[in-house]
């Protein structure tokens, strides 16, 4: 309330404010005269309202695992259509081997190694920073619209969450007992299940929000209206939770024909408001209110990947060879609407844990064996690269093309 000379005057102030993600903070201002005496000492009355929005600590990038609430997979880019070729190599060193990357929405790539450090490239592949670890593996890293990066140190004993700031320098540690990917909400909260059989719920400063115990293993949660969703193995039976923004569970959903599967990480279409998973030969699907259906596949199949959700249509991974073991791997085209098969394409290796699709409906998806593929809307083969390097990284898309790993290398992906 700044003391002014003359009454009726125009005033302003300003001041620091310590803010979060994804606020809206509303400011006024009041006056009084500077030198005043008896009833010339009033206030004045309440000034405009301003208003100020900070941004939600979500970007527009990757939408999978790690880069939205969703993990659904799509992306409204253009991908590579043809004469694919890797354009950048960085490499971490004779012995050591990438982690999943993730992409900023302006194409820096970050990316944890197994020798305990955690980089940032820019979109050519040029080294920002690195930064030298705590402990094990970095892995499962989300990345902030300002460039903050949070990401799990994975060791037994001795396993942490970090953040860094945008330079690369430390923010903040929280350490757990291990943890599976991370998933990241719009006020920089960030959620993951730990080894101990947690699901953790952090702010954006690093101190604890809740926890809630459980057997939730190493699944990664989506955020569906501002409730989490996350599913977990009882005995052998998946279940799919939900749990309100405060960690007060609002429903449990068994599904009894998945004994014994393991289901993968779940992934919302906001289309249809459904949770989708895969779970042996199932794909299943959970409403808000935790109703569920499932859908057989193929039931010679058992399902590999998280379902990838584009416009039309659900993909999943599919692995045969428990049933033939020159039958391969496939990966398998639903119709969203009518849950029918709308192509299959076989590969000889298993697909790994996330297929991408771009806005054409282009599919992209790597397998173990380390092959990098690209698909058309309707499953034909586009192009393929093939580094004979095994590989569990999956392609990430991004407005420059593909971000890929394999071996100690991560690479970029453009056209030819």
């Amino acid at each position: 309330m700044p003391s002014v000379g003359e009454k009726g005057a125009s005033q302003s102030t300003s001041f620091d404010i310590d803010y979060g993600y994804n606020q809206t903070l509303y400011f006024a201002l009041k006056t009084k005269l500077k030198n005043c005496s008896g009833g010339d000492c009033e206030e004045s009355d309440i000034s405009n309202i301003a208003q100020v929005n900070t941004p939600s600590a979500l970007s527009d990038a990757w939408s999978m695992v790690g880069g939205n609430q969703h993990h659904t997979s799509h992306l409204n880019v253009a991908g590579i259509s043809s004469n694919a070729t890797i354009s950048w190599g960085f490499d971490v060193g004779s012995g050591n081997y990438v982690g999943q990357p993730v992409v900023s929405e302006d194409g820096d790539v970050y990316f944890g190694s197994s020798d305990r450090k955690f980089y940032s490239l820019d979109k050519t592949g040029s080294k920002n920073w690195e930064y030298t670890g705590t402990s094990g593996k970095s892995d499962g890293p989300v990345v902030l619209s300002d460039g903050t990066t949070y990401f799990g140190h994975n060791m037994s004993g001795s396993s942490d969450i970090t953040a860094l700031k945008p330079d690369g320098s430390l923010k903040w540690v929280y350490y757990t007992s291990g943890t599976g990917p991370l998933t990241l909400g719009k006020d920089g909260s960030v959620y993951f299940s730990s080894w101990d059989g947690k699901l953790i719920a952090l702010k954006s400063d690093g101190s604890e929000k809740w926890q809630v115990s459980g057997p939730f293993g190493s699944f990664s949660p989506v955020i569906v209206n501002g409730k989490v969703v996350n599913l977990a193995r009882v005995s052998g039976t998946p279940h799919f939770y939900s749990y309100s923004s405060s960690g007060g569970q609002v429903w449990d959903t068994p599904f009894e024909l998945g004994y014994g599967y393991l289901p993968s990480h779940p992934a919302f279409d906001s289309d249809t408001g459904k949770v989708n998973s895969a779970v042996g030969p199932y794909i299943v699907q959970l409403s808000e209110t935790g109703g569920l259906t499932e859908k057989v596949v193929d039931s010679n199949g058992i399902s590999t990947t998280m379902v990838a959700v584009s416009p039309t249509s659900l993909l999943v991974g599919f692995d045969f060879t428990n049933h033939n073991p020159a039958s391969g791997s496939q990966v398998v085209a639903l119709n969203k609407s009518t849950k029918e098969i709308e192509w299959r394409f076989r590969v000889d290796s298993r697909v790994n844990n996330q297929i991408a699709i771009d806005k054409d409906g282009n599919v992209y998806f790597s397998t173990q064996n380390g092959k990098l593929y690209g698909l058309n809307i309707s499953g034909e083969l586009m192009w393929v690269i093939d580094v004979s390097t095994p590989s569990d990284v999956s392609p990430i898309l991004t407005g420059q093309g593909l971000v890929w790993g394999y071996g100690s290398r991560l690479t970029g992906i453009r056209v030819k």
